[in-house]
Formats: C-alpha cells, structure tokens, sequence
C-alpha cells in the first residue's frame, strides 16, 4: 500500500481559522427540507422540497446545500446567500462566500471586507478590518491580520467585536475551555484567554485533530504523536501517522520500509487492535471499520466491528458511511459488489431502504430516505416510493426531447445514454437512438462483462439544429489495476440524423489528416520525447470533434499508439492554423450556426 502522507509542516491560516470546531454544538433540529431541482429550459434550477416532495422553497438557486443546524448555504450566479427553515434569506444573495456556518455563528466575505453574523442574520459590529474570521468556540473567534511587514499575524475578538487578545501569534489555535495553543517566535505555547503563558511546547508541529478535545504533534517532523488540550502528552510520537480521533478512539500509522499498516489505540495510548491493517476508519458510537485486503483498483475492502470489537460484517464493502464517513440514526451505508445499500448497528441489511445498483450512499431520516448513487440524488418515503428523482430531460423544441436511460447487463456496467423522443420523423429519431446505443454500448467487452466496472455518463449541448453529446467513460477491466477513461463528442444533425465526423469540415481532397496528426504530435512531443515516441498518428476520417470559440478540440481515445499518455487527452488547435483545409461553407457550420471570425458575416 502507498505510504499516506500527514502534512504538517505547512498549515494554511485559511484552514486554522474555519475548519476547528472547538464549541459544543448547537442542538438544532434540522427542518424537514431537502435540496431539489426544476429543468428550466435545461438549466437546473434548485430550491427545497418537504417529505412528500412539494417544493416549499422556490427553485430559482443554481446550487443548494443540505441544510445544517437550521440553515442552508444556497449559490446563484457565483454568489452566495443562507437559508433559514422557512426558506428566508437571512444572508441575501450577495457574498462572494460564507465559511462554515458553525456554532451560531457564520463568516462571509463580500468584495474584501469579512464579517461576521449571528444564525438569524444579524451583523456583528467589529472594530477593525480582518482579512479572516475563525469558528465562534469558547466565546471568541479567531482573526487574522497582515501586519505592516507583509506577514500574517492571529489574534482572538469576542461576540461584540472587542479585541480580547491583539493579532501577534503566527499560528492560533480555537479556544477549548481557556485554552488555547497558539505559536509565537517559531515556539508553541499554551495560553489563557488573558494571554497569559501556561505552558511552553518544545515540538516542531502542532495541529488539531479530528477531535476537538486532542493535538497531533511531533518533536521531529516525521512522526506523530497526541496531545491533550493543556498541551500535556498522551501518546508519544513514535508513528508515522495519527489518522483520525473520534471519541476516545485513535487511528494510528507505522511504517515498514515503503510500506504503512494502521492500527487502533485509546486516547491513553493502550492498544485495541495491532497494527496490521491497510486502513481503520471510525464510525462513531464505538464502531470501527477494518480493511486486511485489496480489492478493484486498489480499493480497500472492509469488515465492520462493533464498540467490543465483535465483527458484524465479513470484508466485502468498498464505501462505509458515505461522505461522512459515520453512523447516522443508527444505519450505516454501505457498498458492497456495486450495491449501495444500508445495515443496522448489527449488520442486517435495512429493508426500508431499497438496494441501488451503482456505487454512492443512502441516509434515513425520520420519514425520508436519501439516496445518492452514481452522482444521482433520489428520495423515497418510508413506503419505498420515489417522491423525487433527477430530471435529465433535455428540451430540444416544442415537441422534441431527450430523456436519460441507463443500460446495465452484468455486475459492473452501468451506462447512462441520451433517447431521443418526439420527432415527426420517427425513423430519424429510431435512426439516432440505434447508433447513439451503439456507440455507448459499443466497446469490446461489455456484453461479454470483462470488466470489473464499466461506467459512462454524458452532458447535451444544442448548438444551431446540431445536438452535440459528451460522453465520459470510464471502466476497469478485469485482472487489471489501472481505471481507463475515453471520451467521445458526438455531433447529430436533429433535422437528418446525420453524425457529422471530422472529414465532414474539411475542403474535399485535403490532407487534413496528416496535417492534424503532424500538429498533435509536435504538441505531445515534450510530453513523449523521453521514452522514445517521435510521432503519433491517432486521429480518423470517423474522428469526433467539437468546434467552439474559433477552436477546434479533438478527444483521443485510449489506444495502444497513446497508451503512454494514460487515458483520454484533449487536443486543442486554433482554426487559424488549419484554415486553408477548412471548409467554412460546409453542412456542420451551417447548421451548428457556430460564429467564427471566418464565417461571420460582415
């Protein structure tokens, strides 16, 4: 297993100031609203949907978050505004960003100002200018200046703006009960909030671990041991890694030649399981997850322990807990063979929520079941009924749309392909969607499942009475290690159902083809040259294209002449160094309706 890295000599203030929560959380009962979206004309339009998947929230934002502690972060345009349970704007849609809303307390930046806001919108008065504000934790917030020498320097205000200790420290941590670490002169240093020196740290490094009661630090810089809040030692640093602390669990690293295995102490240092394993994960309430094993590309495979170290599940999940990584109401969501499913604190398959081909995660609340496999967001009632699920309808006119559909045969496949529907001209709609099949289903192996996983998805583009299809793919096959990835672009004439390819620009009779393979492989050159590559020559009469902003791009597939470049790789040229091959005039930029300086008219 590759050696994990725990960067600690280089922490960014960004980071120091928003991303420790030293506080008890606020106990706020989220609302039962949940982040949904509207097609409008084929822009996504989001806003908040309740548990029978009416939208209570209007969908008129571009992004909208899960709400957390009463509020929602919500984005329009690049701008962002806070949400309350009612779907008021406390924060208007006017910030270029707002940090962690933690603590009843949140940080937005507009232009070059920082300020600060309670959770029901109102301004904190500050006394000066800070170009960053920490977390509100132990009654102050962190701050941060740039002094008159360039460098950054770390103070504490309180909730009315006072400066309760002036910005001197190059480093400082959250208060945690009247004390904080901070670092001064390259020293550390624990001290109170009168700023008065408590304890000096004879360490190199010091940060905040996952757990807000501990510190990871090390005397040399190579390996790591915990701290406690006073800044007293816990466990020496004779590890290569403190991974994560969660409770009074503590993930730690060893390190065997190139080789780092992983085991689990206590915060006192006592050991709970020994080090041997290629990952530990903590899910919270004493639950662990342990990985023996290797599984599709390199992936850990993971068996679940409980809190008296019982193994509830035999090793056969790839994702535990989803991106939180934890037990949340008393589930765990799991992926297991290209499943995603959940199980209880016994590690029985929950049966209210519906098993999902595909690899993501699901959550149960009280009366909602969330789900979010393959980048696909979907929610069902306690009944197992879909109440709302992503419309990837595409509005071509009037009468003419196309509607996702998802192809599957065999553990691993799972491809997501546009259908076209509602054309006059049924046999160029049936014409499109064969080949459009075709090309999605078309890759050697797939019926036959010789992959570990195959997985394709797409974006739409309407460009003039040209529809232009993106497809991204990305597969493992099987007895291999490395994921390849192609990518194609497919232009369809809706009016003829004809796919133009690359010879479909070009003058008749010319050389384009050598032309274009001499001007990629002069661009690939620096990056082949030193394994003895002189010249490529990837590119076909049947070779996709997209043509924008007076460019043309080229998306080469991942073939035995290119195997050296690691999967697709776009090639982007000027039509100004192929504009004496390039047939302005022809059928693609007439209907594509594409305005370049060499068609536009005068």
């Amino acid at each position: 297993m590759k050696k994990r890295i725990i960067t600690v000599l280089s922490i960014l203030f960004i980071l120091i100031l928003t991303s420790c929560n030293y506080e008890e959380e606020i106990e706020i009962e989220n609302p039962k609203l949940y982040p949904a979206y509207i097609l409008e004309s084929n822009e996504e339009l989001w806003g908040y949907i309740d548990e029978e998947g009416k939208f209570l929230v209007e969908p008129k934002y571009n992004t909208a978050n899960d709400f957390s502690e009463g509020l929602a972060l919500v984005e329009k345009d690049g701008l962002f505004g806070v949400l309350d349970s009612e779907g008021k704007e406390i924060l208007k849609i006017e910030f270029t960003n707002i940090n962690k809303i933690e603590n009843g307390y949140m940080t937005a930046f507009k232009d070059d100002s920082v300020m600060i806001f309670n959770y029901s919108g109102e301004e904190l008065k500050l006394d000066r200018e800070y170009r960053n504000i920490g977390v509100y934790s132990d009654g102050l917030f962190g701050v941060l200046i740039m002094d008159k020498e360039g460098d950054f320097k770390f103070g504490y205000i309180d909730e009315s703006g006072n400066e309760i200790i002036k910005p001197k420290y190059s480093l400082a941590y959250p208060f945690r009960l009247s004390r904080a670490i901070v670092k001064e002169d390259e020293v550390f240093k624990v001290i109170d909030k009168k700023d008065k020196e408590f304890k000096t740290l004879e360490f190199t490094d010091i940060k905040p671990s996952s757990n807000k009661d501990y510190y990871i630090y090390s005397s040399t810089g190579d390996n790591f041991g915990l701290l406690d809040k006073d800044g007293d030692i816990l466990i020496q640093d004779k590890y290569s890694a403190i991974v994560d602390v969660n409770e009074d669990l503590v993930v730690v690293g060893e390190l065997d030649g190139q080789t780092e295995s992983f085991g689990l102490l206590n915060v006192r240092g006592d050991n709970i399981l020994e080090t041997k394993y290629n990952d530990i994960k903590l899910l919270g309430e004493g639950y662990i997850a342990v990985s023996e094993e290797l599984g599709l590309a390199e992936k850990n495979i993971y068996s679940i322990l409980d809190e008296k170290l019982k193994k509830i599940s035999e090793e056969k999940y790839y994702n535990i807990g989803g991106r939180s990584g934890k037990i949340e109401n008393n589930i765990i969501s799991v992926v297991s063979e290209l499943e995603t499913y959940a199980i209880d604190l016994e590690g029985n398959i929950v049966e209210e929520i519906p098993i999902t081909k595909g690899y993501g995660e699901v959550y149960m609340d009280e009366n909602i079941i969330r789900s979010h496999v393959d980048g696909e967001r979907l929610y069902y009632n306690m009944d197992g009924q879909i109440i709302w699920e992503a419309d990837k309808t595409y509005t071509i006119d009037s009468n003419r749309e196309i509607v996702s559909k998802t192809y599957k045969d065999g553990d691993g496949i799972n491809v997501n392909y546009p259908h076209f529907i509602g054309f006059a001209e049924r046999e160029i709609q049936d014409e499109i969607n064969k080949k459009i099949l075709d090309q999605f289903t078309k890759d050697e192996g797939i019926l036959e499942e010789k992959y570990n996983y195959f997985k394709t998805n797409y974006e739409i583009t309407k460009m003039g009475n040209i529809i232009q299809v993106n497809k991204l793919e990305k597969m493992l096959m099987r007895n291999k290690i490395e994921e390849d990835t192609n990518r194609e672009i497919y232009n369809i004439n809706i009016d003829s159902g004809k796919f133009y390819t690359l010879e479909d620009i070009f003058k008749e009779d010319s050389n384009y083809i050598e032309k274009i393979n001499n001007i990629i492989s002069e661009k690939l050159l620096l990056e082949i040259d030193n394994i003895g590559i002189k010249k490529i020559a990837p590119v076909r009469r049947n070779q996709d294209f997209k043509i924008k902003d007076d460019k043309l791009y080229l998306y080469l597939r991942y073939e035995d002449s290119l195997k050296v470049l690691k999967g697709y790789e776009e090639i982007e040229m000027e039509l100004e160094e192929l504009k004496d091959i390039i047939n302005f005039e022809s059928d693609v930029f007439i209907n594509m309706g594409e305005k370049n300086k060499y068609n536009r008219k005068s």
